[in-house]
């Protein structure tokens, strides 16, 4: 029986380096929109082919966040597919926070990276957890069953990398 309140943590997925390398090619672009998710509109900005970054990404979730989804999900990992990617920014001068919401995704990902802000995380509503992650540390939980709201940051900027999957052939 699959529990959908399951989540957990992957630990340096991605370098401190590579995810600075990702904010700063966002922040050089400036590219940010807050109008791609009608009902919960973050603040973000599309993690794309265009990106420097983007196929090395891809490589880090099909090689090492994939299998440890289809480990701990049991799920067959070829059946995992990305609708998006994308990352956000959570600053004192916009969007401090995301209220309680589900994803339209059948899995969710974020992927912390930076540390300098206070406050922030991820707070599930119905197990009562906040997660709060290190440069590079990977939260993984099923997105559309799991409610869950991004915590108001009370000091300086909160970068996210976010992704949504979904299965296949199920």
């Amino acid at each position: 029986m699959i529990n959908f309140y399951e989540k957990f943590t992957l630990y340096k997925l991605l370098t401190r380096s590579l995810s600075k390398s990702i904010i700063n090619e966002m922040e050089h672009f400036n590219q940010w929109k807050n109008d791609r998710h009608r009902s919960y509109p973050t603040y973000d900005f599309e993690l794309t082919e265009v990106s420097r970054y983007y196929t090395i990404v891809l490589g880090i979730l099909y090689n090492q966040l994939f299998p440890e989804i289809s480990k701990k999900f049991g799920v067959n990992e070829e059946n995992i597919g990305i609708n998006e990617l994308f990352v956000v920014k959570y600053h004192m001068n916009g969007q401090k926070e995301l209220r309680a919401h589900t994803d339209g995704s059948d899995i969710s990902f974020i992927i912390g990276l930076n540390e300098n802000f206070t406050g922030g995380g991820t707070y599930f509503t119905k197990t009562e957890d906040l997660v709060k992650l290190s440069t590079g540390d990977c939260l993984v939980f099923y997105g559309g069953e799991n409610e869950h709201r991004g915590n108001k940051i009370t000091s300086g900027t909160r970068y996210i990398l976010t992704g949504f999957l979904h299965l296949k052939n199920l």
